[in-house]
């Protein structure tokens, strides 16, 4: 009887960990991102933080830019480094324009980020 319940709690223990290794809990969304613009060349560049041990299963997935509320750009990535991710767009703009840029994490979470052109 007591070599059962030790097959259970060592089965029910490794199920746990099992589940916790894919848990969000590991997953974090982007904690910054820095954008600049230079209007000359027309391109956005930006740069994603995203601080990951796991990169190959928890990294900044998707990029979207829009302009004005119109989405202008939408890239999606396999892999990002340790650090996070760097990514420029060329997007036409004018003065007054707003871009905004979301990182979205492939396990959990996202955050944006904008910029008026002066």
């Amino acid at each position: 009887m007591l070599r059962m319940n030790w097959k259970i709690f060592f089965s029910s223990l490794t199920i746990v960990f099992l589940l916790l290794g894919r848990s969000p809990a590991f997953a974090h969304p982007p904690s910054k991102i820095e954008l600049s613009y230079n209007k000359e060349t027309q391109i956005l560049s930006i740069k994603v933080l995203h601080v990951s041990q796991r990169d190959h299963k928890t990294y900044i997935r998707r990029i979207i830019v829009s302009r004005n509320n119109e989405e202008v750009a939408k890239d999606v990535f396999p892999a990002q480094a340790a650090w996070g991710l760097e990514h420029e767009v060329k997007v036409e703009t004018k003065s007054g324009d707003v871009l905004v840029v979301k990182a979205i994490c492939s396990d959990a979470g996202s955050k944006e980020e904008s910029l008026t052109i002066p």
